[in-house]
């Protein structure tokens, strides 16, 4: 998609759209069990971390997210953990 974009000269006016698709993407390496890795998911694809705050999505993600791109791997986990121990009570409520 971003070969497309710049082959016709339309990737300066779609980079947010493909820097937020870039971002729900590698959100997997966030919330998949199994998948959980805070340094793969800061390497790939780091163009999309100055936009966090503005695409649309869940607010502990973009927390989560910001703590990793601010070298807080900690707090992302932290954030994880709390945010599993939440659903986990609401399923048992």
């Amino acid at each position: 998609m971003e070969f497309f974009l710049k082959e016709k000269g339309l990737l300066d006016r779609y980079s947010f759209e493909l820097n937020y698709l870039k971002y729900q993407l590698k959100s997997y390496l966030l919330t998949t069990p199994g998948l959980y890795s805070p340094q793969l998911w800061k390497q790939t694809y780091p163009e999309c971390h100055k936009n966090i705050f503005k695409y649309c999505g869940p607010l502990y993600l973009k927390f989560v997210s910001w703590s990793i791109v601010h070298h807080l791997s900690f707090l992302a986990t932290f954030l994880l953990q709390m945010r599993k121990m939440v659903n986990k009570c609401k399923q048992t409520t």
